[in-house]
């Protein structure tokens, strides 16, 4: 499975189908380049413009694609009346993908309010459970989150409008996935992430990637009880 971050809160999802193909899962595309795989699904976390952006689904789009997004997000479906709505607890499952919708949501702040009913995503994809957290700070819910056994959780942690470093780090705690990909967060942040994340995150792995930087998803080898954190770059990287 091979795992490509964009802008914001954007990541493409490849995963392999048993007749050689690969199935592409976008999330919250946003200024996508050009010449992009069309989607067979899109989810769309909240209707913030670079999350919900129209120009970027349309640029994804075949006649087969399917579109996930908040059911309390009207606009969504208006822009895409065959769009399926979720709200936070729902689930669907779309060529053997299942995808459900969990909460997100401001507690401090207005951005996102809870009554809006926007949301992360659980993705259960060739064996694995991926976590788009969304736009939202650490929640009590995501305590809920920990027996999912996630193995990559997608993470913001920008500060402004969610979570910060150190409320990511307990979110990480609560949810305890074996990787985190952090997203949305300025390059200074990554720093500051790292430097109390480097004793606190108990054998979880954080990868930090570029905008068109790729993973490739493996079985891990992590011992997560031996109290170490780890942190991998990919090739190349230097936090600026």
């Amino acid at each position: 499975m091979k795992i490509t971050r964009f802008k914001q809160s954007c990541f493409r999802i490849e995963h392999p189908t048993n007749d050689g193909n690969k199935m592409p899962v976008y999330i919250d595309p946003f200024r996508l380049p050009r010449g992009e795989v069309p989607a067979d699904i899109v989810l769309v976390s909240h209707l913030h413009f670079d999350h919900f952006n129209k120009k970027s689904i349309k640029r994804l789009w075949k006649t087969t694609t399917n579109i996930c997004g908040a059911a309390s997000a009207r606009k969504i479906k208006k822009a895409f009346p065959a769009s399926h709505g979720l709200a936070p607890g729902d689930s669907i499952t779309i060529h053997g993908i299942d995808v459900r919708a969990v909460p997100a949501y401001n507690r401090s702040k207005f951005f996102h309010k809870r009554d809006k009913a926007w949301v992360g995503y659980l993705i259960d994809i060739g064996g694995k459970t991926l976590y788009h957290i969304g736009d939202t700070d650490f929640i009590p819910e995501m305590r809920d989150l920990q027996e999912k056994d996630i193995e990559v959780a997608f993470m913001p942690f920008r500060g402004t409008f969610n979570m910060d470093p150190i409320e990511a780090i307990e979110a990480i705690k609560a949810i305890i996935p074996r990787t985190v990909v952090p997203m949305q967060g300025a390059r200074k942040n990554v720093k500051k992430f790292k430097h109390h994340a480097m004793d606190r995150l108990g054998g979880v792995q954080v990868l930090c990637l570029e905008p068109g930087d790729t993973m490739h998803l493996a079985p891990a080898n992590i011992n997560r009880n031996s109290g170490e954190g780890i942190l991998q770059d990919p090739p190349g990287y230097q936090p600026r």
